[in-house]
């Protein structure tokens, strides 16, 4: 049987995520980082500026359970990593840049991933810079092979930047207001809950923001998720019409493609799941999606 380059890939995209989660049924960490100081060290950054060189296995990093005020790059000579965390209650990385404070919005993130072969499982990754920062990243990931499990990921304007590569979510939880899971790489997100905030005066909530400005290959693919509106949003949710006509015009909408399979968008209010899935149907789903993610001409002003 022959394989064009991207069935290769995805094959071995494939064969990378059993692997990982593999590895997380028996591992041994190679260092610790522990705030309190009973680790190997006690920054995150410490135990990544001494990660070694040319090696040929998984190297494994254990986070205690902490709040580590850190602005993290994992650079693209840094491959095969795993970072496992207390889980996404206790163990944080918070920091706070955005386009507010002076920073672009690609060098905003609390973590920045350039690296191949990563795996990140029980840890949130929050940018604090709040609602009126701005464009304020968490997460950037631009890499192959980048897998995200049962992490947090929060913030309000541009949460997650999957900027390139083949990327997996799964059992993740994401924060945001406007374009917060934007970018232009192969990812899935699958049993992920997606949390819409309140976003500031005079702001639209967008979900997701597909960043192609071409017709190629790349896409994000929502698997059993669901989307609903966080704690802060719930009050304001009635005053939002439901069945809106979207202005579907614009000349990149003909290069888009959005797909989501057994995914649910929840209301707030106390309507039967039957009413739901009337006011929300597949088809209208779908153009809401594909107009908001992938339109930056005459069509939907957000």
């Amino acid at each position: 049987m022959a394989f064009n380059s991207s069935t290769l890939r995805v094959l071995i995209f494939s064969c990378r995520v059993f692997s990982f989660f593999g590895l997380l049924l028996s591992y041994t960490p190679n260092v610790t980082v522990a705030i309190d100081g009973s680790g190997d060290y006690q920054t995150i950054t410490a135990a990544v500026k001494n990660i070694p060189m040319n090696r040929k296995h998984e190297y494994v990093i254990f986070i205690k359970k902490g709040t580590y005020n850190e602005s993290i790059y994992i650079g693209m000579n840094m491959s095969n990593l795993v970072f496992i965390g207390d889980g996404k209650q206790k163990t944080v990385i918070e920091f706070s840049k955005s386009v507010a404070s002076g920073f672009d919005t690609q060098d905003s993130a609390t973590l920045d991933i350039s690296a191949n072969d990563v795996l990140i499982k029980g840890i949130s990754i929050v940018n604090s810079a709040g609602s009126e920062g701005g464009q304020a990243v968490a997460l950037r990931t631009a890499g192959d092979n980048i897998v995200v499990y049962q992490c947090s990921i929060k913030g309000y304007q541009d949460t997650l930047l999957t900027a390139y590569g083949q990327q997996f979510f799964r059992e993740s939880e994401i924060y945001g207001t406007v374009d917060f899971i934007f970018g232009d790489a192969n990812v899935v997100f699958q049993n992920c809950m997606i949390y819409v905030r309140k976003p500031i005066h005079g702001q639209v909530n967008v979900i997701t923001a597909q960043g192609r400005g071409e017709p190629k290959k790349t896409g994000t693919v929502l698997h059993n998720c669901s989307i609903i509106a966080d704690k802060e949003l719930e009050p304001y949710t009635m005053e939002q019409e439901r069945n809106q006509d979207l202005n579907l015009r614009g000349p990149k909408l003909k290069t888009n493609f959005f797909f989501s399979y057994k995914c649910t968008v929840c209301d707030c209010d106390q309507e039967s799941e039957e009413e739901q899935q009337q006011q929300q149907s597949g088809s209208d789903l779908r153009k809401r999606a594909a107009a908001a993610s992938n339109n930056d001409g005459g069509g939907v002003d957000a």
